[in-house]
């Protein structure tokens, strides 16, 4: 059980990562404008932004139709589009609306926000703020994430690309085509520098084989082979297979041996009632 849902929360927060903090802390290269176009009766001009980094190579950039494309502060935009073009990945964006502000360089996109990777995964949100001096990406609309078989919707989230740290705020929930589904309060906290993902407060995660339930679950992952290395599980710990359950403060799974070791308080229950006290427990 907990060997195979494990393997998809990587698979999942890996992807997020990709999404949220695709948007690179880059030099503003250039703005141009096209020619007028028709916007809701209005005319209007193609607006063009991008920003490079080192060798000159464009890493983000940003285009819309705008009335007011010489406004001083704030550029108004409709049909938006946007690229992060990332080492491991390429993000693009569409929203209906957005706004540029020229002064503190900050992107603002609302209405039918979606986010695509090159490698299948989509976000979509109503709306995502990008403040340039922070390098944070933000929103606090509900979130969805779909990549294959897997879903998750939360509300709230925040990126810091240069830390390379996302969190969805709240009410997180994650479904697998195979029937998996894991569920928290929130947040869930994704930190990829140190290859380390946290599903906070009131953690369940349940298959068709059991559940798991938890205060907190800690998940971390080699960062080359992106695969699991090892789970902990803490708080009021509790696992249902069968009819059996045992309870714990902790459980601890490692991949390389396929082992689950509770401890602080362990107790196995066997049904119809059998109870035995500090008993490791084996996937």
């Amino acid at each position: 059980m907990i060997n195979a849902n494990i393997k998809m929360t990587l698979y999942v927060v890996l992807s997020i990562v990709l999404i949220i903090v695709g948007v690179s802390c880059s030099k503003v290269k250039e703005v141009e404008e096209k020619a007028p176009v028709e916007v809701h009766g209005q005319k209007a001009s193609g607006f063009y932004i991008s920003g490079h980094g080192k060798g000159n190579k464009k890493q983000w950039e940003i285009k819309g139709d705008s009335p007011d494309i010489l406004a001083v502060d704030v550029v108004q935009l409709r049909n938006v589009e946007a690229a992060s073009y990332g080492e491991e990945n390429v993000v693009k964006l569409k929203a209906d609306e957005g706004t540029y502000n020229k002064v503190n360089q900050e992107v603002h996109l609302e209405k039918n926000v979606v986010a695509t990777t090159d490698d299948g995964g989509v976000l979509t949100t109503d709306s995502l703020d990008w403040n340039k001096a922070s390098g944070e990406v933000s929103t606090k609309s509900p979130v969805t994430f779909k990549k294959d078989e897997i879903d998750l919707v939360g509300k709230g989230a925040v990126g810091q690309p240069d830390l390379k740290k996302v969190q969805v705020k709240e009410s997180v929930t994650m479904k697998v085509g195979d029937g998996t589904a894991v569920e928290c309060d929130g947040p869930l906290e994704i930190n990829y520098n140190e290859n380390i993902a946290i599903f906070n407060n009131n953690v369940r995660m349940e298959d068709k084989r059991g559940e798991l339930f938890a205060d907190v679950m800690e998940v971390h992952f080699n960062p080359k082979s992106k695969t699991i290395e090892k789970m902990i599980a803490t708080g009021h710990v509790k696992i249902i297979q069968d009819k059996n359950t045992s309870y714990s403060d902790k459980a601890v799974y490692t991949a390389n041996d396929g082992k689950v070791v509770l401890t602080g308080n362990p107790r196995l229950i066997i049904y119809p009632g059998e109870i035995k006290e500090d008993v490791p427990i084996r996937d």
